[in-house]
């Protein structure tokens, strides 16, 4: 008699390995992670300032919750995606140049959406607190923008 896949074990974890595997690939290309990687990808380690556990959006509603380390120093805004999760979003540095940020109000509040000078059609949303210690790491290499428009 043959055996149901729940009383296979290794067949039941090789299935739900590769649903993460997909899962976590294809929040990469939804969200425009992986557009982001083909400019701005790096293989270097970090040296600046890092907050980890953080929050963003991308489009079309994928968002990283409490999985990002963020940091920053004078070349530009560094994004990485806990090691779990990793698949499909290798790690980013986007120098300062290339980025532009505006201040929007949203109904939850006020965020600061990011857009990168070679992949325009990707915003990057963070919180205020968020883009406040960007600013602050970045050695005065960035600044939160004043003012808001409507989101």
């Amino acid at each position: 008699m043959d055996k149901t896949v729940l009383q296979r074990p290794e067949v039941f974890l090789a299935f739900l390995a590769g649903v993460w595997i997909v899962t976590a690939f294809l929040v990469g290309q939804i969200g425009g992670w992986a557009e982001l990687a083909q400019v701005y990808r790096t293989t270097e380690p970090f040296p600046g300032r890092k907050r980890t556990w953080q929050c963003a959006a991308m489009r079309w509603f994928m968002s990283y919750n409490n999985c990002l380390t963020v940091g920053a120093d004078a070349r530009g805004l560094y994004l990485s995606i806990f090691p779990l999760f990793r698949i499909g979003h290798p790690p980013l540095l986007i120098p300062w140049s290339e980025l532009s940020a505006e201040r929007q109000k949203r109904w939850f509040g006020e965020q600061i959406e990011l857009r990168c000078a070679r992949a325009e059609a990707i915003p990057l949303r963070i919180n205020l607190k968020l883009a406040a210690f960007l600013a602050a790491a970045s050695e005065g290499a960035w600044r939160v923008p004043e003012g808001s428009s409507a989101g």
